[in-house]
Parts: C-alpha cells; sequence; structure tokens
C-alpha cells in the first residue's frame, strides 16, 4: 500500500532535484563582469549575547513556539503510524 507512494515520492523527489541541477541559474547582473564587492567591516554588536537575561530569552522561545504549534500540530495529525521527527 505505501511501496506505491514511496516510489511516486521518489519519483518526484529524483525529478525535481535533476531539473534543480540541469537548469542553469543566473541573477540579472551575472551576466556582466565585475569586480567583487568589498565586504562591510565587522563591528562589534550594542548587546553581546551573554547580556541576554532568561526572561527576555523565554519570551523570545514562548514567540517561536506560538508561531510554529498551529503548523506542528498539523503536520502531525495525518502522520498516521509514522515515525516524525522535527529537525530545528
Amino acid at each position: 500500500m505505501h511501496a506505491g507512494a514511496t516510489v511516486q515520492r521518489t519519483a518526484a523527489t529524483l525529478t525535481a532535484t535533476l531539473a534543480l541541477v540541469a537548469i542553469p541559474v543566473t541573477s540579472a547582473g551575472a551576466t556582466e563582469m565585475t569586480a567583487p564587492a568589498r565586504p562591510a567591516p565587522v563591528t562589534p554588536s550594542a548587546a553581546p549575547a551573554a547580556d541576554v537575561d532568561y526572561a527576555a530569552w523565554r519570551r523570545d522561545v514562548a514567540a517561536v513556539v506560538a508561531e510554529a504549534r498551529p503548523w506542528i500540530e498539523a503536520r502531525t495529525e495525518s502522520a498516521g503510524s509514522e515515525k516524525q521527527a522535527i529537525v530545528l
């Protein structure tokens, strides 16, 4: 039952990968020969990461989790017996 779906997914993935590799990607400025731009100088940030307090970290994490939770729940509803992994 799942073998047919797996074959179709594999074929679709292979086709998409080959299409991406076969089609050259060019930007509007890629045809012009220009000197490489100099990188911007690196300046230290105003607030180093060590100065972030726990409350600010918790607020940031809560905001990201609140945004991601509906998507994760929608994806896990239709999983059936498949094992799932969330890669961060």
